[in-house]
This record gives C-alpha cells, structure tokens and sequence, in this order.
C-alpha cells in the first residue's frame, strides 16, 4: 500500500492514481488571479457585527475565549474559530460539494502547508507546465492551491466554474477531520493531511500571530501564547485533536488519507 513507500513517493503515486496522459489542459489564468490567505486580514475588531445573523446568533451560544489575532475566539463543534472563520467553516459544510477527483490538502496552521501546496502544484501539474512558464513563479502558492473556506466566502458560497479550473481540483482547509464537509468524507476525493513537531509549529504559530495581531490588541507574550495552545485555544485548535483526528483517519482508510510528516519531508 502506499502509506509504506517513501513520503514523497506518495505523493507521486496519489496523484498518479487520479492523472491520466489525457489531462484536461484547462486554462487557470482567472483563477491564479484571486488572492487567499489563511487567515491574516479576517481577524479584527468587529469582526462578530460581520458575520451574519445566523452566525452571530450562534457565537452567542458559543463558548468564547481571547484570541491571538482578534478580540474573542470562538469554541463551535470542539474546535476553536474566531468570528469570520466560524461563519466561513458553517458555509463550506452547507456549501462544498467534493468531486471524486479532488486533492484536498489539509493542515494545522503553520505546519508545512505552503510548501507542500507548492509541491503538490508541481507534481500535479508537470505535464502542463515547463519550469519557464509554471505559474508558482510569479504567484503564491495559496492562490493555486486556494483555501476553500475563502474561494466560497468571496464567491456568494459557490465555487467559481470548473472553466477557471485544472483538473484535478486542488484545494486547501486548515478543518479538522470531523468538522469535513460530508461531500469529502463520502466521496472518492482524496485527503492529503501534513502534521509537525508541536514545539515547532507552536514557535512558527507565534511568530506569525505576532506579525499579524493588532495593536489594539495589545502584545501576545509566547509565555500566554504557549498557556492557550497547551490548553487547546489556538485557531483551528485542540492541536493534538486536529493531528490525531487525520491519523485515526489514514489507518482506518489509507486508500483516501495520506498522513505526512513535516520532518520527514
């Protein structure tokens, strides 16, 4: 099975499953042009008088906490959101409907997620593009491997048309295992899930946050920052409940979930 060759072996073999030598050659200019972050620029203040009334009315029924990069972070199905993400994570389970084609690549953020979006990318697409002309030359990965939470929120809760599309879809989630879309846990769609050392991923979480955190905010010291994250309180968080949610899933369907590791990458 492949969840026993070399990791990026994998890789390899998981998109070769789903490729063909006849790959539909569809233009992707318009969709290289939409711009995706994971999460700088949603979180300020004010964000729960933006999101709508259904959700604001859920947040007040929701157990809430201070955020890293915004004033309240929210506990909605065991998992930690601020407002907007919370609002965007009820859209895309009403919302996203998995082809049996797709790629998903899944992450906790700050794990590795851009660089295997890259690698992904390339792998994916090496037919299609020469090293002269490969769209990760002059965009970010994040635009060709969009997160999907931000392609429905910008795009009236539907995924822009199959034309703007390569085939396969790729796309990305920071979503926990149980918090999936039930298209993508019952479709042929694969899975692919990438975990880091915590101690890592919480100093590179940090940094980020840091960077992004408002000043009204006021500063985040790695000592408070470290208390949340232990404790579960970070974005997209229980940490160790994201990770072992994707394991428990790669053993039980290896064929639809490839687990990898940052450090073996």
């Amino acid at each position: 099975m492949w969840v026993d060759t070399p990791q990026m072996n994998l890789i390899g073999l998981l998109v070769a499953q789903l490729l063909t030598e006849n790959v539909c050659d569809i233009s992707c200019t318009s969709f290289f042009m939409a711009s995706t972050q994971p999460f700088r620029g949603q979180t300020r203040e004010g964000d729960e008088a933006a999101v709508n009334k259904e959700v604001q009315d859920l947040l007040f029924t929701l157990p809430k906490e201070k955020g890293w990069t915004a004033q309240y972070i929210y506990n909605y199905q065991g998992v930690w959101n601020e407002a907007i993400q919370t609002q965007n994570r009820v859209s895309i389970q009403k919302h996203f409907k998995a082809c049996d084609t797709d790629l998903i690549l899944i992450s906790f953020p700050k794990s590795g997620t851009t660089w295997l979006k890259a690698l992904m990318f390339s792998i994916v697409n090496r037919k299609r593009y020469t090293l002269a002309d490969n769209p990760l030359l002059t965009v970010n990965p994040h635009v060709v491997v969009p997160f999907i939470e931000l392609l429905l929120s910008t795009n009236n809760n539907q995924i822009p048309n199959d034309t703007s599309f390569p085939l396969p879809r790729l796309f990305s989630t920071h979503s926990p295992f149980l918090s999936l879309p039930e298209s993508i846990k019952a479709s042929k769609c694969r899975i692919v899930y990438i975990c880091r050392n915590p101690l890592d991923n919480f100093i590179s979480l940090w940094h980020y946050v840091v960077k992004c955190r408002p000043e009204h905010l006021g500063p985040l010291t790695i000592e408070d920052a470290l208390d949340m994250f232990c404790r579960g309180i970070s974005n997209w968080g229980p940490f160790w409940d994201h990770v072992l949610g994707y394991w428990k899933a790669s053993l039980e369907n290896p064929q639809k979930v490839l687990f990898l590791k940052y450090e073996d990458m």
